[in-house]
């Protein structure tokens, strides 16, 4: 079975269009948006945002679709834990998560190119709106956030 037997047409069309709409309140430059979406070629990359405004057919490899799903989580935590406006920006921008042996802003994490390193800012968001902090751990590992702790800059 090929993915184009799996995957909608008219789904991939509306992922692309959520994704350019992410993008831009995020602000991102082409680059970062190619970036994210794994790096197609340029034309690879113009055909898919060229065919989803229009509300054309289009089908998107599995790896695309992921990197996509990961941004709407992304951009729906942000959306819980930050009012309308620049303050999910400016975290984007200016705020910290850890992985591996460096913290990075999480915009730079997203804008990588790697897909598990946009799943890292994906599950930190989603924690943190369940009221958790720190890395992943052992179950009951995580500690209770409290407003002191929560630093919005």
């Amino acid at each position: 079975m090929e993915l184009s037997d799996l995957v909608e047409p008219h789904i991939s069309g509306a992922d692309i269009r959520g994704f350019l709409a992410i993008s831009d309140s995020w602000a991102l430059s082409e680059g970062q948006r190619a970036s994210c979406l794994g790096a197609p070629s340029e034309k690879v990359y113009r055909a898919w945002t060229a065919a989803a405004l229009p509300l054309a057919e289009i089908v998107l490899p599995r790896e695309v679709l992921l990197r996509i799903s990961a941004m709407l989580g992304i951009h729906a935590a942000l959306q819980v834990m930050f009012s309308p406006g620049a303050e999910a920006r400016d975290w984007l921008r200016h705020g910290r998560i850890s992985g591996g042996e460096r913290r990075r802003a999480p915009l730079d994490c997203i804008t990588g190119g790697d897909l598990d390193d946009m799943m890292l800012v994906r599950r930190h968001l989603e924690a943190w709106c369940a009221g958790h902090v720190g890395a992943a751990g052992p179950a009951g590992a995580y500690e209770a956030v409290t407003e002191e702790m929560i630093d919005f800059r």
